[in-house]
């Protein structure tokens, strides 16, 4: 589970919502997607998210997502495999994506 890195260590607050789970942290618009995305329900605008957290293979491609969400911050974790962690890295940077991956980078330090 992914805690908020602050002095009391809390477990941030998730909704689950179409298979992905989101939080507010800090005023900060988190969507995660730790299981398989089956289908996304369409939206009238693209809705502004400042993490979007990929892990457990969850997805095959970011395309679904980027389509819905206008996102700041792609996070691709380590519990993803590492050929995919690639894919999602050369597909964010197609996008001009800001991301982190993990794998390579180690822990995401996010500061304000």
């Amino acid at each position: 589970a992914y805690q908020a890195a602050d002095t009391q260590q809390s477990e941030l607050p998730w909704q689950s919502w179409q298979g992905l789970s989101v939080a507010v942290w800090q005023g900060q618009r988190i969507l995660l997607a730790n299981q398989k995305v089956k289908s996304l329900p369409r939206l009238m605008k693209k809705v502004a998210i400042d993490f979007l957290i990929i892990e457990n293979d969850a997805v095959t491609t970011l395309a679904p997502l980027l389509d819905r969400f206008e996102v700041k911050q792609l996070v691709i974790g380590a519990s993803n495999s590492k050929a995919l962690v690639k894919k999602l890295q050369q597909e964010a940077s197609l996008h001009r994506l800001c991301h982190h991956a993990l794998w390579y980078q180690g822990a995401l330090v996010v500061t304000q």
